[in-house]
């Protein structure tokens, strides 16, 4: 989660250029990722960023409905 006060500075676009680099050091084939369908903007950063929908609408963590996204290194 983001404070709010942080929110819409590139964080969650950040954070993943640096997961992508570091897979890639780590000779890893795939990130793989959760994210609520109803958040759109961290959907969309996924997105953005070369994820795409794995399974989409799976119940997970007690009741909640995630999709799951992967990322090809």
């Amino acid at each position: 989660f983001v404070h709010p006060d942080y929110r819409g500075l590139g964080l969650h676009k950040a954070f993943l250029e640096v997961i992508k680099k570091q897979a890639a050091v780590d000779g890893a084939s795939s990130i793989w990722s959760t994210v609520s369908p109803d958040n759109t903007y961290s959907y969309n950063n996924f997105l953005d960023e070369a994820f795409v929908a794995y399974k989409t609408r799976v119940t997970m963590y007690g009741d909640h409905i995630r999709d799951i996204l992967k990322y090809d290194v």
